[in-house]
């Protein structure tokens, strides 16, 4: 738990959001959007985004095709249940890369922390004299 609120501390200071802002639709036509880290995404409609496991089966083609196309994430039930989560490989690379950094800035907070910490003259020094580039 102490971890989480030392991650969210860091985030807020960085100037990341924890949570989308809402972002207020321009008339009736209009779908509901939040932003997700410099980003707008649309927000998850049940109407269109979840889907029947059979249904799925038989028009897998179209679903995979409008995963790549809008981005969207797509809920896919068995029983009226969720079972499954569908993401175009973009948004899971999007998701899995943000995991990641928010993973390394976590462990370098641990390390400054526990005193693991380097001068930029160390790290020169063990980096060895800068090498020329040649053109």
């Amino acid at each position: 738990m102490k971890e989480k609120k030392e991650k969210g501390a860091l985030l807020r200071r960085l100037g990341v959001r924890s949570r989308p802002r809402q972002l207020k639709p321009r008339g009736s036509h209009c779908r509901r959007y939040v932003t997700d880290h410099n980003r707008t995404v649309r927000i998850l409609r049940v109407s269109e985004d979840v889907v029947p496991v059979g249904q799925f089966k038989a028009q897998a083609t179209k679903w995979l095709a409008r995963a790549s196309e809008t981005g969207q994430p797509l809920v896919i039930t068995q029983n009226g249940r969720p079972a499954a989560v569908m993401l175009s490989p973009a948004e899971h690379d999007r998701l899995t890369e943000h995991e990641r950094f928010l993973d390394s800035v976590s462990d370098g907070l641990a390390d400054a922390k526990a005193g693991r910490l380097h001068t930029t003259d160390e790290v020169r020094r063990r980096l060895g004299p800068p090498r020329k580039r040649g053109r």
